[in-house]
């Protein structure tokens, strides 16, 4: 009984700050673990580097043509449809950017997010998860030789790790197709039925709030999955049912971790949109890489310690009704 109250004292409940913590400490104050992310983030911050402008004049183009006078909505009575229509004002020709560019670009972007950007970000997870979840257990900071010489990597785990990216990028893009057929859906059902913009507003925001918090839960499931397949070998189907499981009773923690990233990126990303960054050689960019390339590592090391964490609430759970059967059988 003693030893599982002392098991149950040393794995004490991480909240979601006291995670951040130690992570913080983890990606900060071990020099040497510090550099190697440097250098194993250096392929994304270059890609990263690359696709900033473009995405920047995508996103440019897409409020513009969202707030341009020229392009009006028109409610179809016979068919109760709602259908944008370019409103020929002189001085608004903005049908050949429509027609020319935006399509383009819409797929160039779609594939560069798909391919590259997913695959980079695996690929300094494999690098990193493992040496991060070594350093969290044995509390002690490893050398840039350990850390280069570790080869902590067999088929079964690299095999795990490979087909579970593979359900995660698939998962979700059809997360995100969904989501947009279902908003397109959403729209028209109150076009149809509430011809008024007040009802059009409350609409947007409920169906906004919703998708994101389905998003965000679905996120924790998916990092979480990758990070069992690198520490566990489990993958797939099996990695999802296992995340599942031990992050109940702890979920809220995991969505508010994944809530804190999300808010970062958009937040490093809000600037070039208020103020126009534009061309390659912007400084903002770089920047905004960098701190980029940093939330990525940090996210990984903080749900390393989240798998820790809800591992260890469930040990707990089982030396506890392990202890009180025990209590029981003596007690008899």
């Amino acid at each position: 009984m003693e030893m599982e109250s002392n098991i149950i004292l040393k794995n004490q409940k991480l909240g979601a700050f006291d995670i951040l913590r130690k992570a913080l400490g983890i990606t900060t104050t071990n020099i040497n673990f510090f550099l190697f992310t440097i250098f194993a983030s250096l392929p994304l911050f270059c890609f990263l580097v690359y696709n900033q402008p473009f995405l920047q004049e995508f996103q440019d183009q897409v409020l513009e043509i969202l707030k341009h006078p020229a392009f009006v909505y028109y409610f179809e009575e016979d068919t109760f449809k709602w259908s944008l229509q370019y409103d020929a004002t002189p001085g608004y020709d903005v049908t050949p950017e429509w027609n020319k560019r935006f399509p383009g670009e819409l797929i160039q972007q779609a594939l560069l997010y798909l391919v590259p950007l997913h695959l980079l970000e695996l690929i300094t997870a494999l690098a990193i998860a493992v040496l991060a979840s070594k350093i969290y257990k044995e509390e002690r900071p490893m050398t840039l030789k350990e850390m280069v010489n570790n080869q902590p990597f067999d088929k079964i785990t690299l095999k795990a790790f490979l087909i579970t990216a593979v359900y995660v990028l698939v998962l979700s893009t059809c997360s995100d197709i969904l989501g947009s057929v279902w908003s397109a859906a959403s729209y028209s059902f109150v076009f149809r039925y509430f011809n008024r913009e007040i009802f059009l507003s409350l609409w947007c925001c409920i169906a906004s709030l919703a998708m994101l918090t389905t998003y965000l839960a679905w996120n924790v499931i998916w990092n979480m999955s990758i990070v069992i397949s690198l520490l566990e070998g489990i993958h797939g189907i099996k990695a999802f049912g296992l995340v599942t499981y031990l992050s109940t009773g702890n979920g809220w923690g995991g969505f508010l971790l994944m809530f804190i990233f999300f808010a970062w990126e958009v937040t490093l990303r809000l600037p070039c949109l208020y103020f126009g960054c534009k061309g390659r050689g912007n400084g903002m960019f770089v920047a905004q890489s960098i701190l980029l390339c940093f939330g990525n590592v940090f996210e990984l090391v903080v749900f390393v310690i989240y798998f820790h964490d809800c591992k260890n609430r469930v040990s707990e759970k089982l030396l506890m009704i392990k202890a009180n059967k025990a209590g029981d059988q003596s007690c008899v």
